[in-house]
């Protein structure tokens, strides 16, 4: 169901718990994205069962807020995307952008600018990566560690961030939205927005930068996953500099797939992280419109032209 066409107007969810001393620069950067993004752009941020100055903290930044209690990252950004739906009411969602970040999160000035470049295109979804700049707390080996797991080498990469995703509206009405969930959220509205044959494209070029911390907000996201990957080491202990184990034995490779077992293995939800390259967690491309194929998802670039190798992870049971 891709709708082509040039984006009237955007709008970005910041989902936000207890988030005081990170959201004023999430907000600054969100504030020099939207400026040149080209199209008004509504900025909304979701206080979810607060209990510290975030909801004044964004009010002081000029950011529109609305409250909720329900400690659920999905829950939140369900709301935040249904006020904005209601501020855009009048605009076909044909031509509503709608995106989301994390209030740990940093976008670059070009954030929107460049997904409402892609929309126009005719993608309906468009996600990006992440980067990590600042690894204060963890081990000296942690940056490169990471970021040999993290690495996708050439073509799409099979990450999906609730920190940067973009989708056009009439998909995400298609959707059904974003689920209640406290983790894989972002994931369900992949496999929803791929069963609901929205384009997806995963763009290499978008990178948002976010936080290293440990206290992680949702059960199962990045910070259980650096926690996990890099964990403290015992007092009087030093943490290893060799491969990751976690304090089990297992390598990092290892770790990542044991997470993502712990989401597949949850109803409704996905694995968090995928493989690049391989079929198992991948997808590949033919025809418009999704179609699962011994295993693979398949969709033809807008434009029609050659194919383009999109992966994500798969809802389990549902596609090969």
């Amino acid at each position: 169901m891709t709708a082509a066409g040039r984006v009237h107007a955007a709008g970005v969810v910041v989902p936000a718990h207890n988030e005081e001393e990170l959201l004023p620069a999430c907000l600054a950067g969100l504030r020099d994205a939207a400026q040149a993004a080209g199209v008004p752009v509504h900025l909304l941020v979701v206080a979810d069962a607060c209990t510290d100055e975030t909801a004044a903290v964004a009010t002081a930044c000029g950011a529109p807020v609305i409250r909720i209690g329900a400690r659920n990252v999905g829950a939140a950004r369900a709301a935040g995307m249904a006020e904005l739906l209601r501020r855009t009411a009048g605009t076909d969602p044909a031509g509503v952008w709608l995106a989301t970040t994390d209030a740990d999160t940093v976008v670059p000035p070009g954030w929107l600018r460049r997904q409402l470049s892609y929309a126009s295109q005719g993608w309906d979804v468009v996600l990006g990566t992440v980067a990590v700049t600042d690894w204060t707390g963890h081990p000296a080996h942690a940056p490169a560690s990471f970021a040999a797991l993290y690495d996708f080498g050439e073509g799409p990469h099979p990450h999906v961030h609730g920190a940067n995703l973009g989708i056009r509206a009439a998909c995400y009405l298609a959707t059904g939205g974003f689920r209640p969930l406290r983790t894989g959220e972002d994931h369900r509205l992949l496999a929803a927005a791929t069963e609901a044959g929205c384009s997806v494209l995963q763009a290499s070029d978008i990178t948002v930068q976010t936080s290293s911390r440990r206290q992680a907000r949702a059960p199962h996201g990045f910070g259980h996953l650096l926690r996990t990957l890099f964990p403290q080491p015992e007092v009087g202990g030093a943490a290893s500099p060799g491969a990751l184990t976690g304090g089990s034995g297992r390598s990092g490779r290892q770790l990542l797939d044991a997470l993502a077992g712990e989401l597949r293995g949850a109803p409704g939800q996905v694995p968090a992280f995928g493989q690049a390259g391989g079929a198992a967690g991948g997808l590949g491309v033919v025809g418009h419109g999704p179609r699962a194929v011994a295993g693979q998802l398949t969709e033809m670039s807008p434009g029609g032209q050659q194919p383009v190798v999109l992966r994500h992870p798969l809802v389990r049971g549902q596609l090969g």
